[in-house]
């Protein structure tokens, strides 16, 4: 790849991917969500995914519209229970609330 994420390639897998995400500990990856997250510490890894904005997921087109974890993403239903705690909405990869 050049610079630019091939159409198929979700965002996920992306994430999954980065060297700057594979280092943070799970509760900071509690704090992916579809398309977008709100911490400074780690803003630069995802800085072009803003609430609002269109982008490829899941081989489709969504639109960001709320906080959102990605249950794959999450390693287990501790961290589903954990993501839920805090306030984030846990989505399968079809965004249907899990």
């Amino acid at each position: 790849m050049t610079g630019e994420a091939r159409a198929d390639i979700e965002i996920y897998d992306i994430l999954n991917y980065t060297a700057d995400y594979q280092i943070l500990t799970p509760a900071q990856k509690l704090n992916v969500i579809k398309g977008i997250q709100d911490r400074t510490d780690f803003g630069d890894l995802v800085d072009d995914l803003m609430p609002g904005e269109r982008r490829l997921f899941n081989n489709e087109i969504i639109e960001v519209t709320r906080l959102q974890a990605v249950a794959p993403v999450l390693n287990g239903a501790r961290e589903r229970r954990e993501a839920r705690a805090v306030g984030v909405e846990v989505v399968d990869l079809t965004g249907n609330t899990t």
